[in-house]
């Protein structure tokens, strides 16, 4: 089996102990890409868009996949997701939501807005089978 190449997750998390505890997590696991973390929404569109913020950051420079929270402050996950797809330089962009909702309604709406995966927030119980499928979210996507 190859090695998969590192590349950077963007991690869009409002609360800094959920990002804290998935950077140790994944750590914990041996799992090799960069991860960079932003607050909310409108700082991933900054971000992934090279504005606001992250003005001077080079768009073209974009991440293997974003992971993103569903429930922020300022803008949703949803909508946050609606408006990269709304983006001709962004649509194809992957996003994966990574969540404590566990509702099925959600998980529908994901997919139908085109999310790659809908991913249950681990439980210490879970966290080597999160880092597994992520892993296999990543292998898809990367040459």
């Amino acid at each position: 089996m190859s090695a998969i190449p590192v590349a950077t997750v963007l991690l869009v998390e409002d609360d800094s102990v959920d990002f804290e505890l998935t950077a140790l997590m994944l750590k914990h696991h041996g799992f090799p890409h960069a991860l960079v973390m932003v607050g909310d929404g409108i700082e991933a569109l900054e971000y992934l868009t090279g504005t606001g913020a992250h003005a001077g950051r080079d768009p073209l420079q974009r991440p293997a996949l974003v992971l993103m929270d569903v429930n922020m402050p300022r803008m949703s996950g949803f909508e946050t997701l609606k408006k990269i797809r709304a983006n001709p330089a962004l649509a194809d962009l992957p996003v994966a939501f990574l969540t404590s909702s566990r509702s099925p309604k959600d998980n529908e709406r994901a997919a139908g807005l085109g999310a790659k995966a809908y991913l249950g927030k681990p439980w210490p119980d879970e966290e080597a089978q999160f880092v597994r499928r992520l892993e296999a979210i990543l292998s898809e996507l990367l040459p």
